[in-house]
């Protein structure tokens, strides 16, 4: 997740704000502030909006086109399937840019909580959490994709309670699926090139993975109302894109906050807390963050 914003999800623990940390938030905090409120913002406005389009598509299957509840599961679980395929290519192309951008995200991450604890007259911040291993989340996710959801997928078909119709007998989806797994993987190979086209660190690699295991997640949690069937059953798919939506609305609304905060830090303790260097991560190349 952008900025590792999944950990406010859960409690942890309070820790005194360390000398070195104020010195780096007065030494870059105008860069940490400007990554922020570029990049950051703009991954989470990408990623709400991915989460919309993809409502959109099944409010469109639902109404238009009368998809059954599994069919526009199955179409939720597929463009999750899809986001892991593209983080493989990303991570199989580009590795070094993805390490850069997700080391950059935890940096920038940390400084925010320096800044919003110190703007706030705190001396204590939240409780560092590890490092992202990106590569991991990757591989759970993948695991999950080749082996799971086709293991679930025999299950339930060995109980009937589902069929290839659920692909197939739906109108337009195997016509979306086709044009939207090819347009998507097409556009993500063309952004690889992009970014693979620039020093590391000058531009953002950064993988999605996490968001197929909260669509698997929350598919697994929801799974109970399509073995009710009936109208119920439909309040499944939608329930899965509700949470998502509100959770990533929650994200960029927490960003935007944040950011207040941040810039009245930098900016109104300490304009001039970039030591006259540049005031953005972009140029720096491959340095450690």
């Amino acid at each position: 997740m952008i900025l590792g914003v999944l950990s406010l999800l859960f409690r942890r623990g309070q820790v005194p704000i360390e000398d070195d940390e104020l010195a780096t938030l007065e030494r870059e905090g105008a860069r940490g502030y400007n990554y922020v409120a570029s990049r950051g913002s703009k991954r989470a406005r990408e990623r709400l909006w991915f989460v919309l389009r993809t409502l959109a598509l099944v409010l469109f299957g639902w109404y238009v086109a009368k998809w059954s509840a599994a069919g526009m599961m199955f179409f939720i679980l597929y463009s999750a399937v899809i986001t892991v395929v593209i983080d493989g290519l990303r991570y199989y192309l580009a590795s070094r840019w993805v390490q850069s951008s997700h080391s950059r995200e935890y940096r920038a991450e940390q400084m925010l909580h320096v800044a919003r604890s110190v703007e706030r007259g705190s001396q204590l911040r939240p409780a560092p959490r590890p490092r992202p291993q990106v590569l991991l989340t990757l591989l759970i996710a993948g695991g999950c994709s080749v082996v799971g959801l086709p293991a679930l997928w025999y299950g339930l078909s060995s109980l009937g309670w589902i069929d290839a119709d659920v692909v197939f007998g739906q109108t337009f989806m195997p016509l979306f699926m086709l044009v939207i797994g090819v347009g998507r993987i097409a556009r993500a190979v063309a952004g690889i090139q992009y970014v693979k086209a620039s020093t590391v660190g000058s531009r953002e690699l950064c993988l999605n993975s996490d968001d197929a295991l909260d669509v698997y997640a929350l598919a697994l949690l929801t799974s109970v109302l399509l073995a009710v069937g009936g109208p119920v059953a439909y309040l499944a798919p939608f329930l899965v894109l509700g949470v998502r939506i509100a959770y990533r609305g929650y994200v960029l609304w927490w960003m935007r906050q944040s950011l207040q905060l941040f810039s009245r830090r930098v900016y109104g303790a300490s304009p001039k807390s970039s030591g006259g260097k540049s005031t953005n991560w972009d140029d720096e190349g491959d340095d450690e963050l």
